[in-house]
């Protein structure tokens, strides 16, 4: 750095592959903040994980020198100390950011975050809450200490002690930006305030900071949030919010001074006030949802047998075999992919074709079968998915049949689950008793059937996920119990009411209960599975066509 102008791009990008800048900055930033009297003359260490350079290895790997914090003990004194007038005298020892504070990039990046910093980490009610809560750790000690060594000489002279770090972080934030503003000639200050619609659905990063609860320095409740940044005449120094939408939702928009920008990443060159909100909406759904939605029409959906020789990866009709992310997964193990698997094999993790009785899950300790993952503690199969449609429709129930195929040592269960979408994490399905709906392993060769009314959440909805969780309950040791499923039913049901329109018309669902009025001029068909009811209210006009059939199905 002595020796080769940093200022110059590429001589800073050789000294980005050796130097963790991000880690640099805020070791910097953190002693300039505090004051530290005792530095940067001495008390410096870093370090750097021996290895060659290589930006595919995680943080803390890569070969770069990172910076360690120690030895503070004179800081948080002098709340009106300027720093930078120690670090710009030519007698202070070597020391990088005189040399690398000659690069733009590494200025601004270092302007940027030291605001950032400011405005969370360095805030005065945080550091006030953690000056406290030591101080009541160590007050007992403190106290024997004084007794003993007259160290400090009485206990009000360490409160005094304490007071000046106290002062120290309640007046220093405006006192070190007017330090930065002085120092870098910036032009001003301004505040930023961003909102988000609901903080539930997404949240804003602004530059290096997540506005969450989980960021230091940031409350419990942030939103709206506001902080200070700096800005230059020539418009060099850029804030970038960033919107980032929670899982089940999407960014949609940002509202600024009521006008609608519908890029995520927003650069902002301000000098006064701004404020933005990011708007996010409901993404449950994807572009190409898999498997394909089974209509439920007259006849609804039907499974009752899947042959041991179908072909590897093939499944039943709008379902999906799944594994998930870990092994002998549990009951809210995420769902990683789709198996291919053959399903007439005789060991290992995999899935059966049991033809009239349906199909079954067994995972072992080997993942030797194709198309059927495995981790080190046992095989992945998590279960099979069902999407099924329900718009316009007022009732649909599910049937199904669980099976014991062979018992082990580590229980297993198979409950059912649902999701709107393709998006969001699986439900459990509840019943009317407000129970899960869990098929628990009996003896071999036991079955039992369940079904279940949807609720009317998922009524009249374009795509909805069934799914068959297969996951262990019970055990860390030993073999698992292989479960079947066999026999899934779905069957909806329609209420008509009110006046049939003029024509032609034909009204089909597995049940109809109808209480509507047949115009004289309609003609009306209703088509059912199961049976038609005709309740009181129902009637038809004088020239009405109205038939009513059954037509079963295959």
């Amino acid at each position: 750095m002595k020796n080769n102008a940093m200022s110059n791009t590429a001589n800073y990008s050789y000294i980005k592959e050796r130097v963790d800048i991000e880690s640099f900055i805020d070791y910097t930033v953190m002693e300039l903040y505090a004051a530290n009297w005792d530095w940067p003359i001495g008390n410096i260490t870093y370090w750097r994980y021996k290895t060659p350079y290589s930006s595919t290895k995680p943080k803390g790997k890569d070969g770069r020198w990172r910076w360690a914090l120690y030895d503070t003990d004179l800081s948080f004194e002098e709340y009106n100390e300027n720093y930078f007038t120690k670090f710009d005298n030519p007698n202070t020892a070597d020391y990088p950011y005189k040399y690398l504070i000659e690069n733009a990039e590494f200025k601004n990046q270092f302007i940027t975050r030291y605001a950032d910093l400011i405005n969370t980490h360095f805030q005065p009610a945080r550091l006030l809450e953690i000056i406290n809560a030591k101080k009541n750790v160590i007050d007992a000690e403190i106290r024997g200490n004084i007794t003993r060594w007259q160290r400090p000489s009485t206990y009000a002279n360490w409160e005094g002690f304490v007071n000046l770090m106290t002062t120290f972080a309640s007046l220093r934030p405006p006192i070190v930006r007017g330090h930065i503003q002085s120092r870098f000639s910036l032009s001003g200050q301004y505040d930023l305030t961003v909102n988000v619609s609901n903080p539930d659905h997404g949240y804003v990063r602004v530059n290096t900071i997540d506005i969450l609860p989980t960021t230091a320095g940031v409350s419990a409740s942030p939103y709206p949030w506001t902080g200070k940044y700096f800005y230059k005449s020539d418009n060099s120094l850029p804030v970038v919010i960033r919107a980032r939408a929670k899982p089940g939702y999407k960014f949609k928009h940002w509202v600024y001074n009521a006008t609608i920008l519908t890029d995520s990443v927003q650069t902002i060159t301000a000098t006064s006030a701004r404020s933005y909100t990011a708007v996010f909406e409901s993404a449950i759904l994807s572009d190409n949802p898999v498997p394909t939605v089974a209509l439920l029409e007259a006849c609804g959906y039907s499974f009752t047998a899947w042959d041991s020789t179908s072909a590897a990866g093939t499944t039943p009709a709008n379902m999906k075999f799944v594994y998930m992310a870990d092994g002998d997964p549990g009951v809210s193990s995420a769902i990683a992919g789709y198996t291919n698997g053959a399903y007439n094999l005789t060991s290992s993790t995999r899935i059966n074709g049991r033809n009239a009785r349906g199909f079954s899950f067994i995972n072992t300790g080997g993942g030797n079968n194709p198309g059927y993952p495995a981790t080190g503690t046992g095989g992945q199969l998590g279960g099979a998915i069902l999407a099924i449609k329900t718009q316009n429709k007022d009732e649909v129930t599910v049937k199904w049949k669980g099976r014991t195929r062979a018992i082990g040592t580590r229980e297993y269960a198979i409950r059912l689950q649902y999701r709107i979408g393709d998006q969001v994490n699986f439900t459990d399905l509840l019943n009317e008793s407000n129970q899960v709906i869990e098929y628990n392993r009996g003896v071999v060769g036991d079955s039992a059937v369940f079904e279940v009314k949807l609720p009317v959440s998922l009524l009249n909805q374009p795509y909805i996920q069934l799914l068959w969780r297969y996951y262990r309950k019970a055990g860390t040791s030993g073999s698992r119990d292989e479960l079947g499923v066999d026999d899934i039913i779905v069957e909806s049901k329609r209420v008509l009411s009110g006046t049939t329109t003029a024509g032609v018309s034909t009204m089909n669902d597995g049940v109809l209960f109808s209480t509507a009025s047949v115009a004289s001029t309609s003609n009306v068909l209703y088509e059912a599975k199961r049976f038609i009811e005709l309740n009181p209210g129902f009637n038809t006009s004088q020239g009405a066509v109205f038939q009513a059939q059954i037509k079963g199905c295959p």
